[in-house]
């Protein structure tokens, strides 16, 4: 099994922040995995950035795993 955010082009790195799923923000007060509820398996766009804000993100195209088991 191979983690989607190791796909060629993605170019995300440890530290990177998640910044929106389909173009919606991430919530603080929420748990974190609760933007990825009902996406697996489907095509999804992250915003990515280096620093915790929108300025200068870039987007990634991946397809969330249903289960991390094998």
């Amino acid at each position: 099994m191979r983690s989607p955010l190791l796909e060629p082009g993605n170019d995300v790195k440890e530290g990177d922040y998640l910044i929106a799923v389909n173009g919606l923000p991430l919530n603080i007060k929420e748990d974190p995995w609760a933007a990825f509820q009902g996406l697996a398996d489907e095509t999804v766009t992250l915003t990515i950035n280096s620093k915790p804000a929108s300025d200068g993100a870039r987007k990634i195209l991946v397809k969330p795993l249903s289960s991390e088991e094998r």
